[in-house]
């Protein structure tokens, strides 16, 4: 039969997601026809055209013009204004960069011009934005079905709508079977869309919905059988035996009932599967990146995903509800399959650049992954996931480094053994402060992911965790953080009053993986505000923060050691070392002229708007406020600290020093994504 994966906007467009290549090389096994496309990043290089951004920007000032909603026309002038100070060659230049370059401050530059291509083409559907990570309306998350469907039956906000209708028409009557995979919520307006589309255009086409990101998400999609009129099933778990089955079942050679981990409705109720499977995943084929165009991402080096095993081998952290993908069932392949199959995708995609999907590798694997690699003299270099277990010792990492491990990310997740044992991580941080220091030590680039909320969580554990990065930040190279939420499949969701908190309630039609929840002893927001302003005063960088994803690191690592890697990031993100002198209030010698190059001002009532624009960093910025002192000192090479005094003089009555503290951020410092702040103006 003939079957077409499609994986729709939005995603990350460095690298092709996991999920089509393996299900395509599996059903080509099997004797199917299987064709497959990247719509995400064949969708994000046209709408980050330098010519459709023009054609969006006349579009815009036509749309100005006959636009009743105040709150669009003010957001409309703001992003006309903003694109009068840029230069548009900067897109196509950006892009150039991106496919050809790998220097980390060069990359930076360029993914930050790219966001503002972004906010530009996002102002035509307002209130609804894209980032590179988000998919937003009122900057917040869409997490209903009913608002889902609706944003997919129109045009005003369904930013993507308008390339799904098109893609729609060519392939409704195409194919047997029609499959689409989503990896993210930001990826459901898309799959909607284009179901929908599809299913106007030929009724009777079969849509088949799966994605990492659904079995957390089986109770909603359950509660919503309206769903199932653009999708015929959905696969909830591991998708090869469930998609070979359903294939069988179109054929008529078996029936419904005996297709795994799928749900499909009868008489308008959602039915599911009783039959599930794990796959063996020793038997299923090398991943096939034959559909893949390469030349689309955004990324001069190759880097290919991989997996070694499924499911998790710890399974017992009570926050995690991977069970629900996977089951109870840990597999691993043998090591010398998993060094082939890295050989022959090395070969196959002329790539050297592997990054282990795993939910984590333990000490033998990696011990033993390491001795084939160098026994086949295989030039390879890779990242994986890791526990933080007393398994892993200097002797290991010292191996790995020289079969090519360049970076481990650690699920430290806290830095209090109170917590810890809440979460029942299964980690001491005695051992972990060890295994640490000596995979640094080894020279592997260590990423540490941390969670701070987790109830039962309080100020004395959140100061544990400072003192743990503090005694060891000589060894963390970069930090990823995130808040705590609450997995619909987790313990702490089945028990909620075990861990003190009240999950609040919810209908029917709600349509996401995590759920809103409240601390019975009251709300931690103000305590992990102020860690996150903490965190900037580190040598480490926080992911998220600069900009720096793991893939561009990799490919920088396979060339350099770690000491030159820092040193190119402190010079590709200067605003860190000025927002650690201004949080510590000491003068600075950085001069505000290098960031503010060029500002708009618009009239708005009593109220002046200022955009601001920076092509040494591609940031821009707005702001209420009357700043025409500040600006033009600033150009004439004030210090930073000056600027802060000044401003504090003029605003001593209107805002505090966190308010002065994130516009020097935002506008002078140029953080890595465009932001928004609001100061009343006050005489």
């Amino acid at each position: 039969m003939k079957i077409h994966f499609i994986f729709p906007p939005l995603w990350e467009c460095d690298s092709p997601y996991i999920s089509i290549p393996t299900l395509a090389a599996f059903l080509r096994k099997q004797g199917h026809d299987v064709s497959a496309i990247d719509l995400n990043i064949k969708i994000q290089n046209k709408i980050l055209d330098t010519e459709e951004l023009k054609r969006t920007v006349k579009y815009l000032r036509e749309l100005l013009d006959s636009e009743s909603d105040e709150m669009k026309r003010n957001h409309i002038q703001e992003v006309l204004a903003l694109t009068e100070l840029l230069d548009f060659s900067v897109f196509d230049q950006a892009k150039k960069v991106l496919k050809t370059k790998k220097d980390i401050k060069e990359v930076v530059w360029a993914k930050k011009i790219l966001e503002i291509g972004r906010y530009i083409y996002s102002a035509q559907f307002f209130p609804a934005h894209f980032f590179s990570n988000e998919y937003a309306i009122n900057g917040k998350t869409i997490n209903t079905i009913s608002t889902l469907m609706d944003i997919a039956h129109q045009t005003t906000t369904n930013i993507f709508g308008d390339y799904l209708r098109q893609y729609a028409e060519k392939i409704a009557n195409k194919f047997d079977l029609i499959g689409i995979s989503v990896a993210s919520t930001n990826q459901l307006v898309a799959a909607l869309t284009l179901a929908s589309q599809i299913k106007q255009k030929n009724h009777s086409a079969k849509i088949c919905l799966g994605g990492a990101v659904l079995p957390y998400m089986r109770e909603s999609i359950c509660n919503s059988p309206d769903l199932f009129e653009w999708f015929d099933y959905i696969i909830v778990g591991e998708g090869e035996t469930a998609l070979l089955k359903l294939l069988e079942y179109l054929e008529g050679k078996c029936d419904i009932e005996t297709i795994p981990n799928i749900l499909y409705v009868q008489n308008g109720k959602v039915l599911q599967s009783q039959n599930e499977v794990c796959e063996k995943i020793q038997m299923l084929p090398v991943i096939d990146y034959r559909y893949i165009e390469w030349e689309d991402y955004f990324s001069k080096e190759r880097v290919i995903s991989y997996l070694a095993s499924r499911g998790c081998y710890w399974n017992k952290c009570s926050f995690c509800g991977l069970t629900s993908n996977y089951g109870q069932k840990y597999r691993v392949k043998n090591i010398e399959q998993i060094v082939t199959e890295l050989g022959k995708l090395s070969c196959t995609n002329q790539c050297n650049h592997i990054v282990f999907n795993d939910e984590a590798l333990t000490a033998y694997e990696i011990k033993a992954i390491s001795k084939e690699i160098l026994k086949r003299g295989l030039r390879i270099y890779w990242s994986c996931l890791c526990r933080l277990d007393k398994q892993h010792t200097k002797e290991i990492f010292q191996l790995a480094y020289k079969a090519g491990l360049r970076i481990i990310s650690f699920g430290l997740e806290n830095g209090s053994q109170k917590v810890l044992n809440l979460m029942n991580k299964g980690i001491d941080l005695h051992v972990a402060q060890r295994i640490i220091k000596d995979s640094s030590d080894a020279g592997i680039w260590n990423n540490i992911y941390l969670m701070l909320g987790f109830p039962g969580e309080v100020e004395e554990d959140i100061q544990c965790t400072k003192t743990f990065l503090e005694e060891n930040q000589d060894y963390i190279d970069t930090l990823g953080y995130g808040e705590f939420r609450l997995d619909g499949y987790s313990k702490v969701f089945k028990s909620p009053e075990e861990y003190g908190i009240q999950v609040e309630s919810y209908s029917k039609d709600y349509f996401g993986p995590d759920y809103h929840f409240n601390y019975n002893t009251g709300d931690n927001r103000k305590q992990i505000t102020q860690f996150e302003k903490y965190l900037l005063r580190f040598k480490f960088n926080p992911a998220y923060f600069i900009g720096i994803d793991l893939n561009l690191l990799l490919v920088n690592l396979a060339h350099n050691d770690k000491k030159y890697i820092k040193e190119t990031i402190n010079e590709a993100t200067p605003h860190m070392k000025a927002a650690d002198l201004v949080n510590n209030k000491r003068l600075s010698d950085l001069y505000v002229k290098s960031y503010v190059e060029n500002y708009k001002c618009i009239n708005r009532g009593n109220a002046k708007i200022y955009l601001f624009y920076s092509s040494i960093s591609g940031m821009s910025i707005q702001l209420i406020g009357d700043l025409d002192i500040f600006l033009d000192r600033a150009k004439k090479g004030v210090q930073l600290q000056e600027v802060v005094e000044m401003y504090l003089k003029k605003y001593k009555d209107a805002c505090d020093h966190y308010v002065v503290e994130d516009f020097l951020k935002k506008v002078v410092l140029n953080l890595n994504r465009i932001g928004v702040l609001s100061i009343e103006e006050r005489v």
